[in-house]
């Protein structure tokens, strides 16, 4: 295995705003940008939405899809399947304060929401579905509880149980399965210190292993996954954090994945004012698309007085949720 270093931002032109950590600053302006920081992490709060349009119209505006009563959703990941076309989400509950995994399904051209289809005690997010040997798999990222887990559908596509943990003792977000050349590969980030790395693994399906091939390291952060890979062009979106949680939708271009090293390179960025949507948002990070239809989520900021705490809540009701599991 390889750990390659990415570009830094500045190496990559016009994808990037000039990077916060890579240029020389006054002792003011440093002063001021960590003021701002503070302020956003403890006030600054907000909802995503998701929404959707049909592929054969590019003007087509999206539009957003109804969450259940008292939740907001996240994270849209198309999967379809003989014809029919689901819907896989992060569904937050508000009361909670905390997401499970939710499913629609798409019905005479409109989606319908069926129910929660996994809930744990800790944060569930992004319900990467793929499938196998005729199964379907899921491997939502559970950080919160310090694993990935990978899930076996009973019945596809709302009964689904707990299969094993693929790793343990570790917060890894938004793992993406990808099947190339009759391998299954699963690409994983986590924050490294100041830096985030992409980690590469090979899926073994047979004995439901994981074994790391490869590591893309980010000076910036700006290489979370954002939905599954295009495969008809190895595109992979990721997304730009380099300001702020989720701000836009970086594309890569996979130009080696098979050996020890991994490499792409970015080719284009995805923006909320580049999508046809009339509503209010100001951030976007997740894309999604199947043969008929294509997903994004966005984001509405909003004050919240009380964000800082709800942050530090959700973190601490996790950690102990993942304890209670392991000594379970």
């Amino acid at each position: 295995m390889i750990r390659r270093r990415h570009p830094d931002p500045e190496e990559s032109g016009f994808l990037y705003k000039p990077s916060r950590n890579c240029i020389p600053k006054r002792r003011k302006d440093v002063i001021t940008e960590k003021i701002r920081r503070v302020y956003g992490k403890l006030f600054v709060g907000g909802e995503w939405k998701v929404a959707y349009r049909e592929r054969s119209n590019a003007e087509a505006e999206y539009n957003v899809i109804e969450a259940p009563e008292n939740t907001w959703i996240a994270d849209p990941l198309l999967f379809e399947e003989n014809g029919q076309h689901y819907l896989f989400v992060e569904l937050f509950n508000r009361k909670l304060d905390k997401a499970g995994i939710g499913c629609y399904r798409f019905d005479d051209g409109k989606p319908v929401f069926l129910k929660q289809v996994i809930e744990q005690p800790f944060h569930l997010s992004y319900p990467c579905v793929f499938t196998w040997q005729g199964e379907h798999y899921m491997i939502p990222e559970s950080a919160a509880g310090r694993t990935l887990d990978l899930y076996r559908a009973e019945r596809f596509p709302d009964t689904w149980t707990m299969e094993r943990h693929l790793l343990q003792d570790i917060r890894i977000v938004d793992t993406t399965v990808v099947q190339r050349n009759g391998e299954l590969y699963a690409l994983g980030y986590r924050k490294e210190g100041r830096q985030w790395a992409l980690s590469v693994y090979r899926l073994d399906m047979n004995r439901k292993e994981l074994t790391q091939t490869a590591e893309e390291v980010f000076p910036v952060n700006t290489g979370r996954p954002a939905g599954y890979i295009l495969q008809d062009e190895w595109l992979r979106p990721a997304q730009d954090c380099s300001s702020v949680y989720g701000e836009s939708v970086i594309w890569y271009q996979i130009d080696e994945m098979e050996g020890p090293v991994y490499r792409e390179h970015p080719v284009k960025k995805m923006k909320v004012s580049d999508l046809p949507f009339s509503g209010k948002a100001d951030r976007v990070h997740t894309y999604s698309r199947d043969s008929r239809y294509e997903a994004v989520d966005l984001r509405v900021g909003r004050f919240d007085l009380f964000h800082g705490i709800k942050t530090l809540r959700r973190a601490l009701n996790g950690a102990k949720a993942a304890s209670n599991q392991s000594e379970g």
